[in-house]
């Protein structure tokens, strides 16, 4: 495995942020738990596995007792996921080793997952062919339960 760039990881966990401030249906700039599992439930493969951790992990942040999210608090929990749960681990700043990755947590995982997902996608569609399917994302998320 080649290095991954610290900013296709980031990437990823932009993604899986700006799913929870999408999951603001009525605008009032809050994200309600019904709101936001509402939005989970709609996604699929890691894409969906990431964004439901990461709002378990904004939510955790926020524990009050009913409690609701607002982008303020995404924006802060993405601040602190791209930090502590990614460029921590890079401590050469020269992108994240097979290693570096396997320290990491659950949800650095994930995003190292779809991140990798995402340019697959990308370089498939640059070359005209399509050889990333749910197959393979299928895979690769039973890769990650069994770390």
């Amino acid at each position: 495995m080649s290095r991954i760039a610290r900013s296709d990881v980031f990437a990823a966990l932009d993604r899986a942020a700006q799913n929870l401030k999408a999951a603001d249906t009525n605008g009032d700039g809050r994200i309600s738990r019904a709101e936001a599992q509402a939005k989970v439930a709609s996604l699929s493969g890691t894409e969906k596995q990431l964004t439901d951790m990461f709002y378990r992990f904004a939510d955790k942040r926020d524990a009050a007792a009913y409690a609701k999210l607002t982008r303020s608090d995404v924006d802060k929990t993405l601040a602190y996921a791209k930090k502590e749960l990614v460029s921590d681990y890079d401590v050469n700043n020269n992108g994240l080793s097979k290693d570096e990755v396997a320290k990491m947590s659950r949800t650095g995982k994930l995003a190292v997952q779809l991140s990798q997902e995402l340019k697959a996608a990308r370089g498939a569609v640059a070359s005209g062919t399509s050889s990333f399917t749910a197959q393979q994302s299928a895979a690769s998320q039973q890769t990650v339960r069994a770390k």
